[in-house]
């Protein structure tokens, strides 16, 4: 129609492989550089840290379900602090990218901390501090959720899980978290219902070993 405004590639690109007739599976991973409009990049300060960072796409074939997160390539916790902090400020940027990172904000959340010692082949996960989230999203303030607050999660993300996984620089050899998942590519994959986390509140803390590479 004249006048209308031409659709966002990224809502194209969601809206096409999320379509119940399309018939491949997509998986892919987007540069954020590649999907960043111009306007926004050329006031990047930092624009290394935009080159670490990516969008994942994937919807399994003739299904409109869509998995979609951010992938952090860092270093450092160092590092990773000052990714999540760029893309927290793109999110509070208006004319930023929250479209194509979700539209939800990127909360302190959603970054795990940590504290490494790879000579001795160690990694400690903090516990995550969810408390806050329920009232982010527009719910109750106070720990006791009424059951219509609870309702409208549930009707919203029932189906959803967190999902967390650590690539460990050796072999791996331990886990204290005993739900988790210790993979024969020295991984450890730990996944939580969404709905559990809205009410305890937060993601219990775990250690790593492993041996380091010699």
């Amino acid at each position: 129609m004249p006048g209308e405004e031409p659709k966002d590639p990224m809502q194209s690109l969601i809206d096409k492989v999320t379509d119940v007739n399309y018939p491949l599976d997509f998986d892919t991973l987007i540069p954020l550089s590649t999907i960043m409009p111009d306007s926004v990049k050329a006031k990047v300060q930092k624009p290394e840290l935009m080159e670490k960072i990516a969008v994942t796409l994937k919807s399994p074939a003739k299904s409109s379900s869509l998995v979609m997160g951010v992938r952090l390539n860092f270093e450092s916790k160092k590092q990773l602090d000052e990714l999540a902090a760029f893309l927290k400020s793109m999110d509070e940027n208006p004319a930023g990218m929250v479209s194509p990172l979700g539209g939800s904000g990127m909360q302190s959340e959603s970054f795990l901390s940590f504290d490494a010692d790879l000579q001795k082949g160690v990694i400690r996960i903090d516990t995550a501090d969810y408390s806050g989230l329920a009232q982010e999203m527009g719910m109750s303030s106070d720990s006791l959720m009424t059951s219509e607050d609870l309702n409208m999660i549930q009707m919203m993300f029932g189906n959803s899980n967190i999902k967390s996984v650590v690539q460990v620089p050796g072999d791996l050899v331990s886990c204290s978290n005993p739900d988790a998942i210790l993979t024969r590519d020295n991984k450890v994959i730990l996944e939580y219902s969404f709905m559990d986390v809205i009410k305890k509140g937060y993601i219990p803390g775990y250690t790593i070993h492993f041996t380091p590479k010699k």
